[in-house]
């Protein structure tokens, strides 16, 4: 497996193959956005695509991409962290290409001068990630619906 930053310039290359993963992440995306927000903020450079590519599958004239993760570089005023904000693959996958996802994004995220890496995503992550070291912040997310404050 092969992970790298797939250039802003080059996202409109895979086009069909990112709608085709990133369409799962939309019920969790939503109100917020959808799977086609996150490919234009891929394409204006707001947010940083990681490919995943089976060069075995190049080679075979397949689909190269297998996964792809989306991350934001977010400057706060005394620090930058990374965000991992949607990660999508071909089902069943994962577990051959995680670890080096992983590896790289780490890598990336000190060679910027991010001070941390931040995961946006469901309740089942926490324990998944917990083996690279993710644990849950003492800053907590909390959520308050327009129309439900107050209500007891």
């Amino acid at each position: 497996m092969i992970v790298s930053i797939i250039p802003s310039d080059k996202i409109s290359n895979h086009i069909p193959r990112l709608k085709e993963l990133l369409v799962s992440l939309d019920e969790y995306l939503q109100p917020l956005g959808t799977h086609s927000d996150l490919i234009v903020d891929g394409i204006t450079g707001s947010a940083i695509f990681w490919g995943v590519f089976d060069q075995n599958a190049l080679e075979e004239g397949e689909e190269p991409l297998v996964a792809v993760l989306v991350t934001y570089r977010r400057d706060y005023w005394r620090a930058s962290v990374l965000e991992l904000v949607g990660l999508a693959g071909t089902p069943g996958s994962m577990r051959t290409w995680i670890d080096l996802l992983n590896k790289v994004t780490l890598a990336y995220a000190k060679q910027t001068g991010c001070v941390s890496r931040h995961v946006i995503g469901r309740g089942p992550w926490t324990r998944y990630l917990a083996r690279y070291g993710f644990k849950p912040s003492e800053l907590v997310m909390l959520e308050c619906p327009i129309g439900e404050e107050g209500r007891e």
